[in-house]
């Protein structure tokens, strides 16, 4: 077998990459790690192409990630558990470089090459967009791409980086007047617009706005053109690519998709998972004056005035800064209508995917709201507990009490239960109005639009240790798509999951080569028991949903709704909070 090495003549460079490890001697899995694609000139800037490799490209190291808070145990950690041949510290090392981390990794069967014209899979990771990166375990791409094979349908898998937190979600007017209109906001989701130009560039480095007014100003034949130019050597097909993302990273393609007109999308078909741009509270937009209120917030906790010193100050003091003073602290980070990237108007369209209406396949596990409860129990313990009649008077402070009892007595919330129980209700309330609910709105006006959309549901039952054992838990559908067979070692039913881990591969798998298999009607449900089956839309929402209960939140408002979802947050930090406030820390 030759060596993972990628001679590539647009580039100037010669990629070397590795055998990974999930290759055996009949299917081997090459990775190239590491690859820069884009440059940031500076903090709070737009990045910038990066088309200047040197002459030997070592491809053999995951590359830095985008500083972030590192918590005790990862999000995902806690959600899908432990598998036992995964442990806290099989995690890649946290090397964090401001500048220098947007980076992607491709992997690829093996000798793939120009000419073979293969699916791409461009895979944006989650994380609320204050934590993650390509280098996590379920993230990797050698489990599916080896799976793509085995079943004589491979694929490329790309897994990106991009910048987060402060780095990437910070905007402000002032920001645009210092640095130009271009720089006002949403540094992270441009960065992923700008991804797919590294394989688009026909020239030395552009800057985006310049790359995106050429695209728009070229027939979309031209920029696929270039497209190939830089995915070929690896094997991959310009036109057909998949972009990918779960919690977070779905609400990142969510927002390439509602972008403004001036940023074409250079995918064919996208998979969202377990998230949907425009969740109350959980994933509004924020309007510029929001950011940049949290932006003069976060300058006068540092004791400056100025945007050249938020430029320069250190990058650790600049997060506890940000954090302190961003009143949405712990939720994910949002786009900002900022008028350039994202508009007032971004609800009412969904842009064509490649000059196509596209294909969309869309859905979320059985328990999102486990993700809700993780966080709420690391907040400080509350003694007494709230009583539910202290719910009931906040709802109806939003609502009116006639509304407020209305809802209460249809999710069977009443005053003589116990808190658990009034939790695991409210946290049912949370879900219907920021994932389920909103999936069946999105999913409705996408085929609205002329998208070809397809459901799923994936209910398949945590098999590992960790709180959420036997939950289908937020993120854990990551470990069956990304994680190696072998992680299913010591489980119950080892053969279950692996057999589970199979299909869902092989319905994305399926879906990225033109999405035929997965069919046109009916919602695909994966689990519990490593059962595949397809349901109609009817038993969908009404069995394996709470559909029945969504018309007590028809006509309220989605301000009011936000109001509703922040009153049940607080009541649920109140009934679930186990950890210590900071003053109790010394902090």
């Amino acid at each position: 077998m030759a060596d993972p090495i990628i001679q590539h003549s647009n580039l100037n460079t010669t990629f070397k990459g590795i055998r990974h490890a999930t290759s055996t001697s009949e299917n081997e899995i090459w990775q190239f790690r590491g690859i820069k694609y884009a440059n940031i000139p500076a903090r709070f800037r737009q990045s910038t192409l990066n088309s200047s490799f040197p002459p030997v490209y070592d491809a053999t190291a995951f590359g830095p990630k985008c500083p972030q808070t590192i918590f005790p145990l990862r999000m995902e950690d806690c959600l899908i558990g432990l598998p036992p041949t995964i442990t806290t510290v099989s995690h890649a090392p946290d090397i964090f470089d401001e500048f220098n981390c947007l980076n992607l990794n491709i992997t690829t069967p093996a000798e793939a090459k120009s000419g073979d014209d293969l699916p791409v899979l461009v895979y944006v990771h989650g994380g609320g967009g204050f934590s993650g990166s390509n280098s996590d375990w379920w993230c990797d791409g050698g489990a599916i791409v080896k799976r793509s094979v085995e079943i004589g349908k491979p694929v490329v898998m790309v897994a990106i980086n991009y910048r987060l937190g402060v780095f990437g979600y910070m905007g402000s007017s002032e920001l645009g007047e210092a640095n130009g209109k271009d720089n006002t906001a949403n540094f992270a989701p441009r960065d992923i617009v700008l991804l797919p130009s590294l394989f688009t560039s026909p020239s030395p480095p552009l800057v985006l706005l310049h790359l995106v007014s050429n695209i728009a100003n070229k027939p979309k034949h031209r920029a696929l053109t270039w497209l190939s130019q830089h995915i070929t050597p690896f094997g991959g097909s310009p036109h057909q690519i998949t972009v990918y993302g779960e919690s977070h990273g779905s609400n990142a393609i969510a927002a390439q998709l509602h972008s403004s007109s001036s940023f074409p999308i250079p995918f064919h078909r996208a998979i969202m998972q377990s998230q949907i741009l425009g969740a109350p509270l959980f994933a509004t937009p924020l309007p510029l004056s929001t950011a940049s209120s949290l932006y003069n917030s976060t300058k006068e906790a540092l004791n400056i005035s100025t945007a050249k010193e938020i430029e320069e100050v250190d990058w650790r003091e600049l997060i506890k800064a940000f954090q302190k003073s961003d009143p949405r602290n712990g939720f994910g980070h949002v786009p900002i209508i900022d008028d350039v990237f994202f508009l007032e108007n971004w609800k009412e369209g969904i842009k064509s995917m490649g000059g196509q209406r596209g294909k969309l396949l869309l859905g979320c596990t059985g328990n999102e709201a486990s993700v809700v409860k993780m966080v709420v129990s690391g907040a400080p313990k509350s003694d007494p507990r709230p009583p539910t009649s202290s719910l009931v008077a906040s709802l109806s402070s939003v609502l009116g009490e006639p509304k407020a009892g209305e809802i209460v007595g249809e999710y069977g919330i009443n005053e003589g239960m116990e808190g658990e129980v009034v939790a695991d209700r409210l946290l049912e309330i949370v879900e219907d109005l920021c994932w389920y609910r909103d999936q069946e709105r999105f999913s409705t006006f996408a085929k609205e639009q002329g998208i070809n959309v397809k459901e799923y549901t994936f209910n398949q039952l945590q098999p590992f240790t960790g709180p959420f054992h036997a939950v289908p838990s937020h993120s854990l559908d990551l470990a069956y798509l990304h994680g190696d067979s072998g992680i299913f070692d010591g489980c119950e039913s080892p053969e279950t999951e692996r057999t589970m881990q199979r299909e869902v591969q092989d319905a994305w798998i399926g879906f990225a080569n033109g999405g035929k298999e997965l069919g046109n009607e009916g919602v695909l449900v994966f689990g519990p028991e490593g059962d595949v089956r397809e349901v109609g839309k009817e038993t969908f929402l009404g069995k394996l949903r709470r559909g029945g209960k969504w018309g007590v939140w028809e006509g309220i408002e989605h301000l009011v709704l936000e109001g509703i979802v922040g009153v049940i947050m607080v009541h649920l930090v109140g009934l679930l909070g186990q950890g210590v406030a900071p003053e109790e820390k010394g902090e």
